[in-house]
């Protein structure tokens, strides 16, 4: 298989981009000048909320293992060591949902592109 050209590389980039957010132009309320304004898709806004939820869980789970591993009261120790698998549950099923609802890697594979493509580290934000 050929290298892709450069314009071809652009293109699927800008495919990319399209997939991920749309551009409107709108009036701006305070200037009354049109400007261009860039909102999510809706399959950017499921990797967004996946996202979210797998960190809330995560953090939730951390903050349990952290008072765990800090505590002088042996009942706290105890009570995590028996339940970390069922503290676990949650971000494994936030990690599913993001993966399979969220569509992560099929996201971050476009934002991957975007970013070698054009060279940015933050393809997320063009």
């Amino acid at each position: 298989m050929m290298p892709e050209s450069r314009e071809e590389e652009q293109a699927k980039a800008e495919q990319y981009r399209g997939l991920l957010y749309t551009t409107t132009e709108e009036t701006d309320s305070l200037t009354q000048q049109p400007r261009l304004v860039r909102t999510p898709t809706p399959l950017r806004q499921a990797y967004d909320a996946g996202k979210l939820a797998y960190e809330a869980a995560a953090q939730r789970y951390q903050a349990l293992r952290l008072d765990a591993n800090t505590t002088n009261d042996p009942r706290t120790v105890l009570a995590f060591a028996q339940n970390a698998p069922l503290h676990r549950q949650p971000v494994q099923a936030a990690m599913a949902d993001w993966l399979t609802n969220g569509f992560k890697n099929e996201v971050e594979m476009m934002e991957a592109y975007i970013a070698q493509v054009t060279g940015s580290a933050a393809a997320s934000q063009l």
